[in-house]
């Protein structure tokens, strides 16, 4: 009966040392878990923070073309009409020359 209660009781202690282990694996499994909740968190904010910056510098190239285009353009028209007041005014000092 002593072996009998000495098994019991060797069981009883492996079996408790068995519980602490799977109760210490539970925990540090929760605290894992958490852990992993705030990082997909702040993974999904840096994300949309990513998203957001893209969209805008997006937006922002687009406008720089934009003005770099309507730049052209504007300087395209400005060297037309230097082009045509020069040629006006060699079209004035021409026959002025020829009075002389």
């Amino acid at each position: 009966i002593s072996k009998a209660k000495e098994r019991s009781e060797s069981q009883l202690m492996s079996l408790k040392r068995e519980k602490d282990r799977v109760e210490e694996k539970l925990a540090k499994a929760s605290v894992t878990r958490a852990n992993s909740k705030g990082e997909t968190k702040t993974l999904n904010l840096l994300k949309q923070t990513n998203n957001d910056i893209t969209a805008r510098w997006q937006k922002e190239k687009n406008a720089r073309e934009e003005t770099a285009a309507e730049l052209g353009k504007t300087q395209e028209a400005l060297r037309r009409v230097q082009k045509d007041l020069s040629s006006l005014k060699h079209k004035q000092e021409s026959p002025s020359r020829q009075n002389e």
